[in-house]
């Protein structure tokens, strides 16, 4: 049947308790960190298969960065908020992606011996 929009709820919310029992699997992170944690939600249908996207971001970077993050399509000109994302199908099946940016520092003054 394809894809059809269903509706956006536009407020911040905290992530359901089965997200974070999954994250907490899957990702080793900490309930301190995922307590902060935040995520917009759009659900839709694809196939007849109702899903509702994720996109997670942080209170502490939603602050740091002076924007209006009001709602889900908010994030689609600032992909650096967005921690991780992925979607909840038929709700039970979630799969979710980390997006987090990793940065390594080298030193490239160092002779090798």
């Amino acid at each position: 049947m394809g894809i059809g929009f269903l509706s956006r709820n536009n407020r911040p919310k905290t992530l359901p308790k089965i997200v974070e029992e999954f994250m907490t699997k899957e990702f080793n992170l900490s309930p301190i960190y995922l307590k902060d944690l935040r995520y917009f939600e759009n659900t839709t249908f694809i196939d007849d298969r109702q899903l509702k996207e994720m996109r997670i971001t942080s209170r502490n970077l939603l602050r740091q960065t002076n924007l209006k993050i009001k709602e889900y399509v908010d994030l689609d000109n600032h992909p650096d908020l967005v921690l991780y994302d992925g979607y909840i199908e038929d709700g039970s099946k979630i799969h979710i992606n980390d997006k987090r940016v990793v940065s390594y520092s080298f030193n490239h003054d160092k002779k090798r011996v």
